[in-house]
């Protein structure tokens, strides 16, 4: 069987300072670590470490039913989800779509996703436990998408790796609500999290932590542009504005939904090279019958594939 391979990153959660705490308390997990400890340096191995860190993450109501949903689609594929969390340079969710088809019948295509949840060594307990919960909430409830589909298109790919479920804002939200109810309790001020907290109602907001994320200053106009260029419509973009401040993916170093079109870029012209092969395949395929299926099995590919890839060859 012929395996061609796509990867796709998901974002790296945020940079420290936008999440960092400036009080660290004591916590007990067989003895007491310190918030200010390097995580890695809190058992004698990685995963002995790892299951320290899942095991406070469950002394929080909402961090128990995040890894519960976790535990769940890890057990979908025979996982369990501390296998799947290694340390690494920095913290993201990796997940990996193979597809599989055979030289002799490409018109028949089978789709595997893998993931690896990758959590910074060099953060200390606090932030690997907000990072950890954050990729948890990604892998758990983010909805696998398959580029290879019709209809994956800019605009939606954006607004659900940012405000979809399990996407950017949710896991925002759910690091925040981890940090509250396991780290600095009412001392909302202290948290990098104040500015989405709604005094009103007590809670985190979503709709403010929207507003964050699409405020992306002098990216505005390029953003504008490039969602132009690549078919989509800006104005289904609501919370989008030109103030700064907004967070900066670690992967390109620019705010998200700018990261977001250059992940799509990225990942349309491996999509394409690859449908660039099975093209080939599929014109092999005619020499071989049933030439009337054949025939028609590749106009319809190759003319969704020009379509399609043109932009991006």
């Amino acid at each position: 069987m012929k395996r061609i391979v796509f990867i796709i990153f998901f974002f790296i959660t945020y940079t420290n300072q936008l999440f960092a705490f400036k009080r660290a308390r004591a916590f007990e997990v067989g003895r007491n670590y310190s918030l200010s400890e390097k995580w890695i340096q809190i058992a004698k191995s990685e995963q002995q470490a790892i299951h320290l860190l899942i095991e406070h993450l469950e002394k929080s109501k909402t961090g128990k039913f995040v890894i519960e949903a976790a535990r769940k689609k890890a057990q979908e594929v025979d996982q369990d989800i501390e296998s799947l969390i290694v340390a690494g340079e920095g913290s993201f969710l990796d997940s990996t779509l193979v597809r599989k088809f055979s030289p002799h019948t490409p018109g028949k295509i089978d789709y595997i996703s893998k993931s690896k949840i990758n959590l910074n060594r060099n953060l200390n307990v606090k932030n690997a436990l907000l990072d950890l919960i954050h990729e948890l909430t990604h892998f758990g409830f983010r909805e696998v998408f398959n580029p290879y589909k019709d209809e994956f298109e800019v605009v939606s790919f954006i607004k659900s790796t940012i405000e979809g479920k399990g996407g950017e804002v949710e896991a925002y939200l759910v690091e925040c609500q981890v940090g509250k109810e396991l780290i600095y309790g009412d001392s909302i001020g202290q948290s990098g999290c104040y500015d989405i907290y709604s005094q009103e109602v007590g809670k985190f907001s979503k709709v403010k932590a929207k507003q964050i994320f699409y405020q992306i200053g002098m990216y505005f106009d390029e953003f504008k542009d490039l969602i132009k260029q690549l078919g989509g419509e800006f104005n289904q973009f609501k919370y989008v504005s030109r103030e700064e401040g907004g967070p900066v993916s670690s992967v390109h170093a620019v705010p998200y939904p700018i990261a977001a079109i250059k992940e799509y870029v990225e990942i349309q012209k491996r999509v394409c090279q690859n449908d660039s092969k099975r093209v080939s395949l599929l014109k092999a395929s005619l020499l071989r019958g049933p030439p009337q299926s054949n025939s028609k099995q590749y106009s319809e590919f190759f003319q969704n594939f020009r379509k399609r890839c043109s932009v991006y060859q």
